[in-house]
């Protein structure tokens, strides 16, 4: 974080004696980068301290078209979003987007040739005798799927294991941060895949209100 101070100081300088508009407006979005890279680490470093997220109630249907819409600007990928029409949920708002956020990159990374993303979200009541291993009661699931190349069976359980990537250069961070804020919420992610057949990774957080919560207002 300090690095990114630094840079982002540098980054400022520049802009100062620059001269010609579109080298500042380039400079402007490197300032955006670094913004988002530090807020970043801020959430990397709330995870590593495994603290209880605040939360509050929000349209969990504005943060899927949010990311839709960012993720389809100049993307090779068509999105399909499927979701009941007004779908809300009391959990940290930008912990969850970046979850989603997370899912949604990995299925755009699965199909370098593109393809169809599908982002659905509903309601669901989970029976005590589920296989879902989750406390009986109201959830809501949201599932992100792609048409790429699909999991081998042997490595699904290892996705969201720190440092696995199935990819060349992948990090295997973004399935990682993803799996341990859903647990800090108290919900359940997985996977499933099959080879050329493509991948759905759902993700479970309660729905019920939790003693957390702060503020009502649908945001």
């Amino acid at each position: 974080n300090n690095l990114l101070m630094v840079l982002t100081g540098y980054i400022g300088l520049a802009k100062r004696k620059a001269v010609d508009k579109s080298l500042c407006d380039t400079l402007s979005e490197a300032e955006e980068v670094c913004s988002r890279a530090r807020d970043l680490t801020r959430r990397l470093s709330e995870i590593s301290k495994n603290e209880s997220p605040v939360r509050h109630l929000f349209s969990l249907r504005s943060v899927i078209t949010g990311v839709a819409q960012m993720m389809a600007s100049g993307a090779t990928v068509d999105f399909v979003l499927d979701m009941e029409e007004d779908i809300s949920i009391v959990a940290n708002r930008t912990q969850v987007g970046q979850v989603l956020l997370n899912l949604v990159i990995n299925a755009v990374q699965a199909m370098p040739r593109g393809g169809t993303v599908t982002i659905s979200a509903k309601y669901i009541s989970i029976a005590a005798e589920s296989e879902i291993p989750l406390q009986q009661g109201c959830y809501v699931v949201v599932s992100v799927r792609d048409e790429g190349v699909g999991i081998p069976k042997s490595l699904l359980p290892k996705v969201f294991e720190s440092r696995f990537s199935t990819k060349p250069h992948g990090s295997g961070l973004g399935l990682t941060i993803a799996s341990s804020i859903v647990r800090a919420h108290g919900g359940y992610i997985m996977a499933e895949s099959e080879e050329n057949a493509g991948s759905v990774f759902s993700f479970y957080l309660p729905y019920k209100l939790s003693p957390t919560t702060t503020g009502q207002a649908l945001v």
